[in-house]
């Protein structure tokens, strides 16, 4: 039996969209209904916001490497995370649009490396009181001032979350287990800017991804390539992976393992970290 080695172009897969209009809903930010009003910035509560970018005196300046700088909004009225070496916790309140915030209070400790970790955390705190609006777009949360300038940048996605993946085991919802062989290799790819690929043991597929709270994770097909492949049982195997993957609904990142789960909670996928 032969591989074809020419794989054809990437087409739409729409058949691997079950409930593909609630899928869309999803992936594209969800509208709220007619005559149901709206909590006061409910759409970025309950979610581990993490700082990308400052933005000062017209310019943007990335967070420093090797530092992690985080924000979780409380539905009651407190955001707190790290400021990149001390935790802080400040009062905020705001409406569909709007975000003002207090005064932090944070721990005492010093941090010597990085070398400026301290300035930088200074900076953050002090840029977090000026917030007077804010804007989402998918993943994406945007602090900015009462006129409307951004001051802050933050992602839903966590950093240890992009990287590539590669699959080690993996169960249906009909209770089968798979496990790739030595003949055939599955991988997972998350991307900054939402969206995946990889190779699902014979085809290659790309797709979209969105993370909706805590842990949670829904995941699109959106094309894949059709070749086909005569090592034994890989096509099944493959059919079988796209089909698991599009019912997840959890995530859970420890050291160099992913674990996604199904809509019960239930793990069906576990991968590695994909070493270089």
């Amino acid at each position: 039996m032969t591989i074809n080695p020419k794989p054809e172009k990437i087409v739409p897969v729409t058949w691997l969209l079950p409930g593909c209009l609630i899928l869309m809903i999803c992936l594209t930010g969800c509208t709220q209904m007619a005559g149901q009003e709206e909590e006061p910035t409910q759409r970025i509560n309950n979610l581990t916001w993490y700082l990308g970018t400052f933005h000062e005196d017209g310019k943007a300046e990335p967070v420093m490497n090797g530092t992690t700088i985080t924000a979780f909004f409380k539905s009651e009225g407190v955001v707190a995370g790290s400021a990149g070496c001390n935790q802080y916790s400040a009062a905020y309140s705001g409406g569909p649009d709007s975000l003002v915030i207090g005064t932090p209070i944070s721990t005492e400790m010093f941090c010597e490396s990085p070398q400026g970790i301290m300035v930088q955390e200074t900076r953050y705190l002090s840029l977090l009181q000026r917030s007077g609006s804010y804007r989402i777009n998918e993943s994406t949360l945007e602090i900015a001032d009462g006129n409307g300038t951004t001051l802050l940048t933050y992602t839903a996605i966590p950093p240890d979350l992009l990287t590539t993946w590669r699959m080690i085991t993996f169960g249906t919802a009909e209770g089968q287990t798979w496990t790739p062989g030595t003949l055939t290799t599955i991988t997972l790819q998350f991307k900054s800017d939402g969206s995946i690929g990889g190779n699902a043991g014979c085809n290659d597929y790309t797709g979209k991804f969105q993370i909706n709270g805590a842990d949670s994770l829904v995941i699109g097909i959106t094309g894949m390539t059709k070749m086909y492949c005569g090592i034994g049982g890989v096509m099944e195997l493959e059919d079988a992976y796209i089909r698991t993957l599009m019912q997840i609904r959890y995530f859970s990142l420890s050291n160099n393992t992913l674990r996604l789960s199904d809509a019960t909670g239930n793990m069906r996928m576990l991968f590695e970290r994909k070493l270089p």
